[in-house]
């Protein structure tokens, strides 16, 4: 059986999206707070000022939320608490801005200041005392013989507890990453459970020691090579055939079919001019080439005998004696 895949990415991808959107809530670990609201009335005596009011109420929120203010904030009053320490000058701006809201209400002449801590004494303490450096700012910048801003604090703070939640954009990555990781776990528990529980399909068994020991001991097949061959001719012995004795002579072939006497009567008539490159033959025609009919002898039978190859020598005795007719 195929072994099931440890990463097994038709797995992971979607597991790892949805675990990844999971993530983004469970990660949003809300903090319980307190924020401070006080609220500060501003009356201008002169024309221009009531005209221009909502751009000198944007001059007075943008002046607290400098991280020059905050400083000085600290300087004047120990007794608050630099929750921003450690922190780089952009990081501690950044904070400082998140913590605090100054703006106008609904187009009225009344300013928020709004501060968000973790101690609630904290938070009232920071709201009174930015509430009271905005009204000081007002009267150094505003208040001349031309022109005057009046500025009052209608309501003391007002402390209330918030649940404060991070921003989700900055849980996305982290979100993923850890949705991903886990998917990849649970893929290879899953690959290992199932290679784990499935059968295992049994092996061929490998033949033991004493097989191989008997195959060893088994003799080796004789092969015949040439060099063999010529070796072996060398050391044995050559057994010669007997040849038989003078007497017993050997037919060369014994034929099947008995001659006919019209076959042991050739035509000799004279057909055309022999060539001038013919041997003649220095011994007389022999009887059986002659026109006389004579009648066909039966030849008699030999005892079989041990054939053997006949020499040059035989060949050509026997066949003179086969044209001569003996």
């Amino acid at each position: 059986m195929e072994k099931a895949k440890i990463f097994n990415w038709k797995i992971i991808i979607p597991l790892g999206i949805i675990l990844g959107v999971l993530m983004i809530f469970f990660m949003d670990r809300p903090k319980t707070g307190y924020r401070s609201e006080t609220e500060i009335l501003a009356i201008p005596t002169n024309q221009m000022l009531a005209d221009n009011f909502s751009q000198v109420a944007g001059n007075l929120e943008q002046i607290p939320m400098t991280l020059g203010f905050y400083n000085k904030l600290l300087e004047l009053y120990p007794d608050i608490e630099d929750q921003y320490a450690g922190m780089s000058p952009a990081q501690r701006k950044q904070a400082w801005n998140n913590d605090l809201d100054v703006g106008q209400k609904e187009k009225s002449n009344v300013i928020s200041v709004k501060v968000s801590n973790p101690n609630q004494w904290q938070a009232e303490l920071i709201g009174q005392k930015v509430s009271s450096d905005i009204i000081s700012i007002a009267n150094r910048y505003y208040n001349s013989e031309y022109q005057q801003l009046n500025l009052r604090i209608i309501d003391n703070p007002v402390t209330s507890s918030v649940v404060k939640s991070s921003k989700w954009t900055s849980r996305v990555f982290p979100a993923f990453v850890i949705g991903f990781l886990i998917a990849i776990l649970i893929s290879v528990l899953i690959g290992v459970i199932k290679n784990l529980l499935a059968p295992k399909t049994p092996e061929p068994e490998l033949p033991s020691g004493d097989v191989w020991k008997k195959y060893s001991e088994k003799d080796e097949p004789d092969v015949t090579t040439m060099e063999s061959d010529l070796k072996k001719s060398d050391t044995e012995e050559v057994t010669v055939m007997e040849t038989p004795s003078d007497e017993e002579e050997l037919p060369i072939f014994t034929p099947t079919i008995k001659p006919t006497e019209d076959r042991l009567q050739p035509d000799l008539t004279k057909k055309a001019k022999a060539p001038q490159n013919l041997p003649v033959a220095q011994e007389a025609v022999p009887s059986i080439f002659s026109q006389e009919k004579k009648q066909a002898e039966p030849i008699p039978e030999k005892p079989k005998a041990y054939y053997r190859e006949a020499s040059p020598e035989e060949v050509k005795e026997r066949l003179n004696k086969l044209l001569r007719g003996d």
